[in-house]
């Protein structure tokens, strides 16, 4: 039940904050030209990388410690060592980061707006630590109400300035205002008293583990911003805005469903970690969740996406639809692919994970979205994404098989009957392309509807039982699925 109701909060953190966001971000990008839009998108991407060093892993380390570890003086310890990182972070950043992305990627206009959002950094110490108390204490619903409040605060002071003035800085100040509400808030409901200290024994422990997280940590925010950082370099401002509002409105849409799912399981990962069984059916369990609720929404994206897209921001941002569909894709394989990064975080092995992503981004997506990129620009960096997924996907799941036990079988039965499920999405889709108005949006969200209602009753009973029960609803149960 504890699960369950910390699930619950998370969900509501989720689609109400991450909505918000979502919505805002949308509305920017129909108010700013691909351009200007895409400089802010520049500004963020580099300063993302900058955040995840300046955690360090610190979070995830405080989490994943045993309660007989965890003591007040390695909590200040690390709040100490996160305070000293984010200074020389700070100072670095606005000294010679923000140059060097200006020179980098050929903008001038980006070096003001890094050194505005590096100033943010300074309120990660008293975020990282006091967030991962309330993360130990499963103070979900705390986290949630801080969460929404920061997203809301920063929506509103940008709202303030783009009624002043629609430009870039709308979105550095939504993401700066929001960045110190959360902090301001998390250190408020923790009641953490900070102390300045530093033991070397303490923080031997301590970095041991983050420091294999950190590492992962950055290579995973530099594949999520290498589209950003590639076609800054090759093209201009406006194909980084054009891409990353593709990127984001897909990969948004996977990272706020999963994280639903995720933040309360590695929590759960790291108390059952000696009892591989109990993993194992909590990861095909998570799994088949997340894949229940990514697929149709992904599935709408690829078949009405462009059009919508289209139509809704106008004919500046057309090529974003093509793009789209490819990222939608890679969305749905990464779903498929599971939630192993937090498994092998939470169970004390963020090693393996750490090797397999560097290995796949290194070799495999760096390149393919480089010579996409020349080949056929977004189209051919989008197209590199999803194949980078796919065989990073491949790759996670026969390691994984090796530490908790083979479930391809399963997992091949969850996949295969919940992209069947998506057929009369497919059928309303193709029957609208030929009988109905396709240039119509009040069309195409009309078929989505219907497609995902279609959805609903054919997966509902399925993933609720009781409740189907309870309405006198049968369970399809294809011939190659198993009963549980």
């Amino acid at each position: 039940m504890s699960l369950r109701r910390d699930a619950i909060w998370t969900s509501l953190d989720t689609f109400v904050g991450a909505g918000l966001a979502f919505v805002f971000r949308v509305a920017v990008a129909k108010v700013l030209a691909p351009d200007d839009f895409g400089v802010a998108i520049i500004a963020l991407s580099f300063i993302a990388v900058i955040q995840v060093l300046n955690e360090f892993g610190l979070t995830a380390a405080l989490i994943q410690k045993d309660e007989r570890e965890l003591n007040d003086d390695m909590v200040n310890t690390t709040f100490t060592a996160s305070l000293i990182i984010s200074l020389v972070l700070m100072v670095a950043t606005i000294s010679f980061g923000s140059t060097f992305a200006a020179n980098y990627f050929s903008e001038p206009a980006v070096q003001p707006l890094i050194s505005a959002l590096a100033l943010s950094l300074i309120f990660a110490p008293f975020s990282t630590v006091s967030t991962a108390m309330l993360y130990r204490r499963r103070k979900f619903k705390e986290i949630a109400g801080i969460r929404i409040a920061a997203t809301s605060i920063g929506i509103f002071a940008a709202c303030v300035l783009l009624l002043i003035d629609a430009t870039p800085w709308v979105v550095i100040v939504q993401t700066f205002a929001a960045t110190i509400v959360a902090a301001a808030g998390a250190v408020i409901v923790s009641k953490w008293k900070f102390r300045i200290k530093l033991d070397r024994n303490q923080l031997k422990q301590v970095f041991i583990f983050s420091g294999f997280v950190l590492t992962n940590d950055v290579v995973v925010s530099l594949a999520a911003n290498a589209g950003v950082f590639v076609l800054g370099r090759l093209a201009n401002p406006a194909s980084v805005g054009l891409f990353s509002l593709a990127t984001y409105m897909t990969d948004t849409v996977r990272k706020s469903i999963m994280s639903i799912l995720n933040r309360v399981t590695f929590v759960h990962y790291a108390s059952i970690k000696d009892n591989p069984s109990l993993v194992r059916k909590a990861y095909l369990s998570t799994l088949s969740w997340n894949c229940r609720a990514v697929f149709p929404i992904m599935m709408c994206f690829v078949l009405f996406g462009p059009n919508l897209v289209h139509k809704f921001l106008g004919p500046e941002w057309e090529n974003m639809g093509t793009v789209v569909r490819w990222l939608a894709v890679s969305v749905m394989v990464h779903a498929a692919g599971g939630t192993t990064s937090t498994l092998y975080k939470a169970v004390g092995k963020p090693g393996i994970d750490l090797a397999l992503f560097t290995a796949t981004t290194i070799l495999i997506l760096l390149p393919s979205m480089y010579f996409g990129g020349k080949l056929a620009g977004i189209e051919g960096v989008a197209m590199a994404v999803a194949l980078t997924k796919l065989i990073s996907t491949v790759i996670r799941q026969i390691y994984l098989s090796r530490m908790i036990g083979r479930m391809g079988r399963q997992l091949w039965n969850i996949i295969t009957t919940l992209l069947l499920f998506q057929a009369p999405m497919v059928v309303l889709w193709a029957t609208g392309s030929l009988f109905a108005n396709r240039g119509s949006v009040v069309v195409d969200i009309m078929l989505m509807l219907f497609g995902l209602l279609f959805y609903a009753l054919l997966e509902g009973p399925r993933a609720a039982p009781e409740l189907a029960q309870r309405f006198r609803l049968s369970p399809i149960y294809l011939p190659w699925e198993h009963r549980q």
